[in-house]
């Protein structure tokens, strides 16, 4: 089961609380260790976490722009539905 997809998009260099967030919470659930490395505060959409969206963006066979949209959303979504990774 897929979860409710955002409808919003978050540009490299976001700061947008609701929207980074959202993103790292899927982030977090998917990569390994290295995602940690690159939140930094956990304020802003940062190059590191850009350069970490545009590997999955590539292994998913999403074009590698680092644009968080619908296509990558859904990806991400059902990485982690396959995966059982939703938590509590």
């Amino acid at each position: 089961m897929v979860r409710h997809i955002p409808d919003f998009t978050v540009y490299p260099g976001s700061t947008n609380d609701t929207k980074v967030g959202t993103l790292g919470n899927a982030m977090g659930r998917v990569h390994d260790a290295a995602f940690y490395d690159a939140v930094g505060n956990g304020e802003k959409y940062n190059s590191e976490l850009v350069a970490l969206v545009k590997a999955f963006q590539r292994k998913a066979g999403i074009r590698d722009s680092g644009i968080v949209g619908p296509k990558t959303w859904t990806a991400y979504y059902r990485v982690i539905s396959v995966s059982g990774m939703w938590g509590c």
